[in-house]
């Protein structure tokens, strides 16, 4: 499983906040449409995506992202001021209505998110 393999922050929960973790990712991925930019999204991006969004809110029950409609993936990453390439992992930009992320294709962790 790619939350097991793949998200430290996923491992260290207990059985029940695990479940919770995995019911509010599936959440997300049922309400935010993922677009790829120049490159095709795979299920591992659409995990870590969505697992890095749950992080950020996770301890906030009844929190979700409502104006969230779309997360835009590009095939590279992003640097301080939001231009590709760029060294690391994954960046992301925010607007109101999406987010945009760049990312290699070698997938880490979610730990390497850049807050945009």
């Amino acid at each position: 499983m790619i939350l097991t393999q793949q998200v430290p922050f996923y491992q260290q929960l207990n059985a029940a906040r695990k479940k919770e973790f995995e019911d509010r990712v599936q959440q997300f991925l049922e309400k935010v449409k993922i677009t790829g930019i120049k490159t095709t999204v795979e299920d591992i991006d659409r995990v870590l995506i969505a697992a890095s969004a749950v992080i950020i809110i996770f301890n906030f029950h009844g929190w979700e992202y409502v104006t969230l409609h779309e997360v835009l993936l590009y095939p590279g990453s992003f640097d301080h001021e939001f231009e590709q390439p760029a060294s690391g992992r994954q960046a992301g930009r925010r607007r109101p209505e999406y987010i945009g992320y760049g990312r290699q294709r070698s997938p880490q962790s979610c730990d390497d998110i850049i807050a945009g």
